[in-house]
C-alpha cells in the first residue's frame, strides 16, 4: 500500500489471535487471517523461521510496518540492520530497537536465509512511560524499548491450519 492505495487487496475470511488480552498476555499478541485472494502468488511469500534466543540477539533484521509517524502510516516504512536486544523473561516476549510507532503493529522483524524472507518476530507493542502516544528518542534505552514477540509463539498455529 503507497499512500493508502494498492492495486492488490484481499479481505480477510477467518481470523486466528493467540490471546483477546494481549495486555496480560503480551507473548500471545498475534493473529493470522485467511484471505479471500493469494496475494503472495503476486506479491511474494515469507517463511517462518525458529531462531534459538541467541540467534535472535545476533540477526540483524528488517522491520516493515504502517508506523503512524511515517505518511501518517499511510505507506509503510522500513527499517533495516534493526535487532532483538534481550528477551524480557519476567514477560516473556522480546525488546528491540527497530523504528517504530503507533500503527506497525504486527509489522514483521525478517531476515534473509539463502535469498529468501523469513519472519523471525513480530512487532507488537512500544513502550510509552505509561502516556497514549509513541516516544521520539534519539537513542535507544531497554527501559523504552519497543516488544516483539519470537515466532515460536504462532508457528504451532500456521503448522495446524497447513495439515488442515
Amino acid at each position: 500500500m503507497i499512500d493508502s492505495m494498492s492495486n492488490h487487496q484481499a479481505w480477510a475470511s477467518y481470523i486466528w489471535w493467540g490471546t483477546s488480552d494481549p495486555d496480560n498476555y503480551r507473548h500471545k499478541d498475534w493473529a493470522l487471517l485467511r484471505l479471500d485472494k493469494p496475494l503472495g502468488d503476486t506479491q511474494g511469500w515469507f517463511g517462518i523461521q525458529i531462531l534459538s534466543i541467541d540467534e535472535m540477539n545476533t540477526v540483524s533484521g528488517i522491520l516493515v510496518g504502517y508506523s503512524a509517524d511515517y505518511r501518517n502510516g499511510a505507506t509503510a516504512g522500513i527499517h533495516f540492520n534493526c535487532n532483538i536486544t534481550k528477551k524480557q523473561v519476567e514477560w516473556d516476549f522480546f525488546l528491540h530497537n527497530c523504528d517504530m510507532t503507533r500503527g506497525a503493529s504486527g509489522g514483521p522483524i525478517f531476515g534473509y536465509w539463502d535469498g529468501q524472507p523469513y519472519i523471525y518476530a513480530i512487532n507488537v507493542a512500544d513502550y510509552r512511560n505509561g502516556g497514549d502516544t509513541s516516544l521520539q528518542l534519539s537513542d535507544y534505552t531497554d527501559q523504552n524499548a519497543n516488544i516483539a514477540i519470537w515466532s515460536k509463539e504462532f508457528i504451532e498455529k500456521i503448522v495446524e491450519l497447513n495439515n488442515s
